[in-house]
């Protein structure tokens, strides 16, 4: 397989610095190997994302639970605002807001 952004670099006269070298033969390395073994790298792939699904996921839940706590005492101190109203209006009033 020709890997033309390489081929490219190659006719620059631009000098390359170690990193970005270095950086080049990871990912030429990295492509090699997902070459020579495919089914590994896609079960891998499907594994890591099934792996980071779940922890999400999870952290998602509990925050949901930790809010939907939040929200019954917000209705709670709602409910107890409003009775506290409505004790000191008329009952014509009173009755309209409970």
């Amino acid at each position: 397989m020709v890997n033309h952004r390489h081929a490219r670099s190659q006719g620059s006269s631009r000098k390359t610095s170690p990193v970005e070298t270095e950086t080049r033969g990871v990912a030429e390395s990295v492509e090699e190997l997902v070459e020579s073994y495919p089914a590994s790298y896609v079960a891998t792939c499907f594994g890591l994302g099934l792996g980071l699904g779940v922890v999400i996921g999870c952290l998602l839940a509990e925050s949901h639970a930790s809010s939907m706590r939040n929200v019954g005492s917000a209705e709670r101190l709602g409910r107890n605002i409003l009775d506290a109203v409505a004790g000191v209006l008329p009952e014509s009033l009173a009755s309209r807001i409970r």
